[in-house]
């Protein structure tokens, strides 16, 4: 859970890009930017509203299936039953 995101424990992640500058050798890491990133938003944001509907899209953190690595699930847990688990 993000700390921007308590007291409501929506998880999320955070997203790491190198920033560089030129050096004596080419170029060399100057640093790096991060943007935490909420995995619902994320993913509504990712898909139309009318593919929101049509996929069921998890975001696991880790291993599927294991232990605690669910960050996302589109579909509410009373309708998780209802489509079939794929391995991607």
């Amino acid at each position: 859970v993000l700390r921007q995101d308590m007291p409501a424990g929506d998880p999320g992640f955070l997203m790491f890009m190198p920033v560089f500058e030129p050096g004596d050798r080419g170029r060399r890491l100057k640093g790096f930017i991060y943007s935490p990133v909420n995995a619902r938003q994320f993913i509504q944001a990712a898909l139309s509203p009318d593919e929101l509907g049509e996929y069921r899209v998890r975001l696991f953190d880790g291993s599927p299936g294991a232990p605690g690595t669910l960050l996302f699930d589109m579909l509410p847990a009373e309708r998780a039953q209802d489509w079939p688990n794929a391995s991607r």
